[in-house]
């Protein structure tokens, strides 16, 4: 019976065998609490008392229990007075009642199931004929961001649908039938009832294993590739950072080779600053511990650098940025900034004002996005970290030594490329040609899986109720007479399932703890420590702290969250590995996700098991 056993129900969960046809039945006249005379046998409608002991091996519900010491009626006896206790009466059909049913779970799952695969199909068909160049939206970073949200939403919405169907299904496939079970229990072996097992994968018939595995193997696609079907591009600003005296400024003249030499002059010598690679210390390092590369003739473009003078004539260079305001502007890759003219009149490494002579003191190659973080602003000849802005914002006395290669800076003329209107939303139409494939076939799988697991002759025994109906309408012979036995017992000892003395039910109260093995509690728990902590690791280490995390955003790009992936000269293996990359954590989550839902599935079965006890009329779910 699919619903829950309630008062009621308890009162009909007998035989079939026994026959007490109600057509000579008299009105029950109830004069008494607990008996009512029946074609003159007594049947007992409510359990009070202790049962009889008796040393009858009989089924507690055959037949030949039928008489004065009866325990249970029949739903043919009962359905006159309680129509609701036949499953088969129109006042029992409720949606309550409609909604418990393993058929109605199911029709869900391939409802949900088909509505997602209308929706990415639909989904592919728009953008294939209506996108240009793969792109859905092409403009405002703002409105593209807020887009690629939105639809990132809507993408682990129907993921969540579709891979919670596919659980259920997997769940129910790895549910013994009762004559698996009575099997196993002939070997003196136990099964899972009621939470997601592995355990159960070499009992269970052929056809639900190729389903289960058919089920696993169609999500790790979607575990690994939906997320990535949608995803925004944004473009940013590579550029020349130049250190100057004020002599360039107004207008004298270059020499970028004698700029060269002296900038490699100046490789050993030493500073105290920042590591700019994990694990990010305080040391005594040289100032070209950055690894600068000394080609001044490609970021002059020229040998005395009057490009860059020739701009400034021309207006490129009119935003004058304090230190402070700088470092803001360029401790993020994402933004207009472009090309930058620092100003310096103190040599910080020499401890002397800069040569006269020298108005061009450094020139770096283009910057661009290589990895996390941008540690050319701070290099490692600097004290302060340039991971933590809020800091030195509320305080510019930490960034009034603020120098780039020794040279401190006093003041930034910076230039600017507007890029706001550059960002795009893009599909991948092959990724949504797979999560189209792979929804269709769990869609196909839940369909087999209905008619699989409706099967009325051995059904699934899924839940704690479901067990009990079942071995309450026919006991086991090989566990009839070790009842209560405790469960380490038994997967330790054959001994055990060959009998034992009878004893009472003692309920006594125990922390949701001793639900599930010390051993997976501990390997489970322990799993998910060790990834928080990792994760924290990895944070503290590239951000420099391991709370920054809560500052990046929802849907926001940030310096310290993103990689640069080396390898693969083909364009079409280099995105795929960064997709691959980029969701192996969020696979791992789902792991670790689906062992929390078996230790506490696990919890709360055995918190349910006590609660329905001889006085009280809670109900075990069917």
């Amino acid at each position: 019976m699919d619903h829950d056993l309630t008062e009621e129900m308890e009162l009909a969960f007998m035989s079939p065998d026994i026959d007490l046809s109600h057509e000579h039945l008299l009105p029950p006249p109830f004069q008494s609490d607990n008996v009512s005379q029946v074609n003159g046998v007594s049947a007992q409608v409510s359990i009070g008392e202790e049962p009889t002991d008796t040393d009858d091996d009989t089924p507690l519900l055959a037949a030949e229990h039928v008489g004065p010491q009866a325990r249970f009626a029949s739903i043919t006896a009962l359905s006159p007075w309680f129509p609701e206790a036949d499953p088969d009466s129109d006042e029992a059909q409720t949606f309550r009642v409609k909604r418990s049913q393993r058929k109605f779970l199911l029709n869900g799952c391939a409802g949900l199931a088909a509505f997602t695969f209308v929706i990415n199909l639909g989904s592919l068909l728009y953008v294939h004929y209506d996108a240009e160049d793969e792109s859905i939206f092409s403009g405002d970073c703002d409105q593209s961001g807020k887009l690629n949200s939105i639809l990132h939403v809507l993408i682990n919405i129907l993921s969540t649908c579709l891979l919670g169907a596919s659980n259920v299904c997997m769940q129910l496939l790895v549910a013994p039938r009762r004559s698996q079970i009575d099997f196993a229990h002939k070997g003196y072996k136990w099964l899972d009832i009621g939470i997601p097992s592995v355990h159960n994968f070499r009992t269970i018939a052929w056809k639900q294993k190729l389903l289960w595995l058919f089920f696993a193997l169609t999500s790790l696609p979607l575990h690994f590739l939906y997320n990535s079907s949608i995803y925004g591009t944004v473009a940013v600003n590579t550029y020349v950072i130049l250190v100057v005296t004020p002599d360039f400024i107004n207008g004298a003249r270059a020499d970028a080779r004698a700029s060269e030499e002296q900038a490699k002059s100046r490789e050993n010598i030493t500073m105290y600053g920042l590591q700019d690679i994990p694990p990010h210390h305080y040391v005594e390092t040289t100032l070209n511990e950055h690894n600068w590369r000394f080609n001044y003739s490609k970021p002059c473009r020229g040998e005395d650098c009057d490009i860059y003078q020739t701009r400034m004539q021309q207006g490129a260079f009119g935003i004058r940025l304090d230190p402070v305001e700088c470092l803001s502007a360029y401790t993020t890759s994402f933004g207009n900034q472009s090309d930058v003219i620092l100003v310096s009149t103190y040599d910080l490494a020499t401890n002397a004002t800069v040569a006269e002579d020298l108005p061009l003191l450094f020139a770096a190659e283009e910057y661009r996005l290589l990895g996390p973080g941008v540690f050319w602003a701070c290099s490692t000849t600097n004290s302060f970290d340039c991971r933590s802005p809020e800091k030195w914002k509320n305080d510019p006395s930490l960034v009034s030594n603020w120098n780039v290669y020794g040279y401190k800076i006093d003041y930034c003329l910076q230039s600017q490329h507007d890029n706001s209107d550059l960002c795009r939303v893009m599909y991948t139409a092959p990724i949504l040609i797979i999560v189209c494939i792979m929804n269709l076939c769990k869609l196909v799988a839940i369909v087999m899986t209905r008619y699989l697991c409706l099967d009325q002759d051995d059904p699934a025994i899924c839940t704690i109720g479901d067990a009990v109906a079942s071995f309450l309408k026919r006991q086991d012979e090989t566990t009839k007479n070790i009842c209560l036995t405790d469960y380490s017992k038994i997967t330790r000892d054959k001994q055990y399932w060959r009998g034992r003395p009878r004893i009472e039910w003692r309920p006594k109260t125990k922390r949701w703890f001793y639900g599930a093995t010390l051993r997976s509690s501990i390997l489970v728990l322990s799993g998910g420590v060790a990834y928080l902590i990792a994760s924290l690791f990895q944070i503290n280490n590239t951000a420099g702290s391991a709370s920054s995390f809560v500052h990046y955003g929802f849907g926001k790009i940030n310096d310290y969250a993103h990689d640069n992936i080396q390898g693969f000269s083909d364009i079409n293996l280099k995105f795929y590995s960064r997709v691959l990359f980029v969701n192996v954590w969020q696979f791992a989550i789902s792991m670790l996700y689906i062992q929390y839902n078996a230790l506490l599935t696990a919890i709360l079965c055995n918190d349910e098991c006590p609660k329905v006890k001889l006085h009280d009329f809670d109900a075990y779910k069917v």
